[in-house]
């Protein structure tokens, strides 16, 4: 009752071109039996808690070993990914979930995807099938190994047509989450060829929407810890990161998230969304971060500064030193099109704020402020860059390039009129198709934002802000800001309001925030 992994994981594939990889030693992922998301959290409030897997995430190792004797709190291999799926049927009478393929299975015939033939009871549809799933149908997925079993929340529309069946999984996941596409008699998202979907006669759940997937949020705490904190759970990951350095996030396609940080030796670890961890090789400037970026097909890109101060673009590929010296400070600003391009924004040893790519580098147009970072975007619509910065009056300006053209021409900066705490920098993501939204901490140190979802500004009491802040937009028009307050504390700004969170922030580093897809 496991699920195994394939011999030709990510971690086993990648490697650098300019330096040996340093091997993988942890998991970036909470202790073994850690809540990741809690019961009350998924499926209309009847779900039970997912737990974490510990150092064997996403492995056929079982950290928590095997016990049926509380069924509610562990039944099975825990935590595998059948353990939760069994341990919810038997919670809610639904039948049990078995995994037996017979003799004829071979060895692995007590995997995930051979549930179906272990749960007579239950009621198998291909995935090739128009059956429609309901909250708390199990997904099975075939795999040359174990396979891998999820269950369903909820579903909803996507915006390219389709729709989105939304998972909760153990074992595979940082978050809990999991997030399928599914067109007519077809279906993709899964980490295996998808099999189908198992359904209890006993289950009478109909399908009303569910939650959003809330944030992620990381911070580095001031013993020098990765910590995460989230819409439904907050929790340490276990992993030492560099004095003054801030991690990266970003969003995958399913669910979850991926980061990069800076360990305590110097090296930047990349992080899947399985947790999964691997060093680049890679060592950044002192006092600079590491930029990351998933490419259209979710492969990981990281951008950094050396020790010489020149640019380096790192992927699976092998790492690249591009032409460019950077400002001794700066934290490059890394993004891609949709067509696969890869464009890096820094101010350089000048101040000017230049966008590179393998290709060629580009002139904003902007002169930033000493001290301060540049932040891209891409308006998806045509391919348009915006950058914005700090000028060295102090005030937010932002420029953009025309859209779908070669070479990158910078329009005029365009001022903002937004006066920024001295030490920080804005933050600008993308809205929709062609828009833009900008975070920046005023001088008054409180946080504005402003854009196409128009004017945002809050105050966190008596409270100021510290840092940068980090902004995450989503396609429904949700909008966060993490910053670190005066009090030492995590500070997450909605439309909705202020919220402090439990997290307790290191003075000096840039917590960063997303949105889950």
């Amino acid at each position: 009752m496991r699920k195994l992994v394939s011999a030709a994981l990510l971690l086993a594939t990648l490697v650098v071109g300019s330096g040996a990889v340093r091997p993988a030693t942890a998991h970036a992922q909470a202790t073994c039996g850690a809540v990741l998301l809690r019961g009350s959290q998924w499926l209309q409030g009847a779900g039970v808690d997912v737990h974490s897997n510990g150092p064997g995430q996403f492995t056929g190792q079982s950290c928590g070993g095997v016990s049926t004797v509380t069924p509610a709190a562990q039944y099975g291999y825990g935590w595998q990914c059948v353990e939760l799926a069994a341990r919810l049927y038997q919670v809610r009478g639904w039948g049990r979930v078995y995994a037996n393929g017979g003799p004829t299975a071979g060895d692995y015939r007590y995997g995930a995807q051979y549930i179906p033939e272990g749960s007579p009871s239950l009621i198998f549809h291909p995935v090739t099938t128009n059956y429609v799933p309901v909250p708390g149908d199990l997904v099975i997925e075939a795999g040359a190994t174990y396979g891998h079993v999820s269950i369903v929340d909820h579903v909803e529309p996507a915006s390219n047509g389709q729709t989105r069946i939304i998972a909760v999984e153990q074992n595979a996941s940082l978050t809990g989450w999991h997030i399928y596409q599914r067109s007519s008699g077809a279906m993709t998202g899964g980490y295996h060829p998808l099999k189908g979907f198992l359904h209890s006669p006993k289950n009478t759940h109909v399908d009303h929407g569910g939650t959003r997937r809330g944030y992620v949020a990381l911070g580095i705490t001031s013993t020098g810890s990765l910590m995460r904190d989230g819409t439904f759970i907050s929790l340490p990951l276990n992993l030492a990161v560099h004095r003054g350095t801030s991690p990266s996030i970003v969003p995958t396609s399913k669910g979850s998230y991926a980061a990069a940080y800076v360990d305590v030796d110097g090296y930047v670890y990349f992080v899947d969304g399985q947790g999964r961890r691997l060093s680049t090789g890679l060592k950044p400037a002192l006092g600079t971060s590491a930029s990351l970026a998933l490419d259209p097909d979710n492969n990981p890109w990281i951008a950094i500064q050396n020790s010489q101060h020149a640019l380096v673009v790192w992927s699976s590929g092998g790492a690249q030193t591009l032409p460019s010296t950077l400002a001794p400070t700066a934290t490059p600003s890394l993004v891609f099109t949709l067509s696969g391009s890869y464009f890096v924004a820094f101010p350089d040893n000048t101040g000017h704020v230049r966008v590179e790519t393998s290709q060629a580098t580009y002139d904003t147009g902007l002169v930033a402020r000493s001290g301060t970072n540049a932040s891209l975007a891409v308006l998806i619509q045509a391919q348009q860059l915006v950058v914005a910065s700090v000028d060295v009056a102090g005030k937010v300006q932002v420029a953009s390039s025309p859209g779908g053209s070669s070479p990158y021409a910078f329009s005029t900066a365009s001022p903002l009129g937004i006066s920024v705490l001295a030490g920080t920098s804005p933050s600008i993501v993308s809205v929709g198709t062609s828009g833009y939204q900008v975070a920046a901490v005023t001088t008054q140190q409180q946080v504005r934002s402003m854009g196409t979802l128009g004017p945002m500004s809050s105050v966190l009491g008596t409270l100021r802000a510290t840092s940068s802040p980090s902004l995450s937009v989503r396609d429904d028009g949700m909008i966060d800001v993490a910053v670190r307050g005066s009090d030492g504390f995590l500070w997450v700004i909605t439309k909705g309001g202020t919220t402090r969170r439990p997290l307790q922030l290191a003075t000096g580093v840039n917590p960063v925030i997303t949105l889950l897809h």
